[in-house]
């Protein structure tokens, strides 16, 4: 019960985080930058963005070299109560953004550069013209086991493991992973992570015959 409980209020978070960073898109062209992922709660400039985002943590393997920050989530920024920067286990939210969609002067919906696979590798998101890595951006909640997430304190808890399916999500690059919750006696295929993101949207398509809308 109480798994499920903190299940419900971490995906609830989530929700209401990408309807703040859509929102925050709409009243001022451009995403917000990621904020300082080591600092607590006490400390200046937790919760805001950096101000020069090409200063702030970097995410290499972009698309077409397009850079990309990693962070903690911009609470404050956003105008989200401080205990929105961190899932129900108590676990920072990972958030990573195209950095030229921090800039109204640069933001163009075609230019995401955030990859997301599934467990197979494959794309989950692959754009009509551009294919994959089009993701603008993408924010992680690292699970019940907060493996590779840092802590409110903004120490990391567990170390990131990278020879697993969700130490992708921590690695510090441009490639996430998203699957179904797995559960295996081989840990390297053990998932609980969760998140959201935002891509590039087909247009100039043609509805395909019995689409659903």
């Amino acid at each position: 019960y109480m798994h499920q409980t903190r299940l419900r209020a971490t995906e609830y978070r989530l929700q209401v985080i990408d309807e703040a960073l859509l929102l925050y898109l709409d009243l001022n062209g451009r995403y917000p930058c990621v904020a300082p992922p080591d600092l607590a709660p006490d400390e200046t400039g937790f919760g805001f963005e950096y101000a020069d985002c090409s200063t702030a943590p970097n995410a290499p393997g972009g698309r077409d070299s397009r850079p990309v920050r990693t962070g903690s989530l911009p609470v404050r920024t956003l105008n989200l109560p401080d205990d929105m920067i961190a899932d129900s286990w108590g676990n920072k939210f990972t958030y990573a953004v195209t950095e030229d969609l921090t800039d109204d002067a640069t933001y163009n919906r075609r230019e995401g550069g955030i990859f997301i696979e599934d467990s197979a590798g494959n794309p989950v998101v692959e754009d009509p013209d551009d294919g994959a890595g089009t993701v603008h951006f993408i924010v992680v909640s690292h699970g019940d086991n907060g493996v590779g997430a840092r802590i409110i304190e903004g120490n990391v808890g567990l170390t990131c493991d990278t020879s697993t399916l969700e130490g992708e999500n921590c690695d510090d690059d441009a490639t996430f992973s998203s699957t179904l919750m797995l559960s295996r006696a081989d840990t390297s295929g053990i998932y609980d992570d969760h998140l959201v993101f935002r891509a590039t949207t087909a247009y100039g398509q043609q509805i395909p015959s019995g689409a659903v809308m």
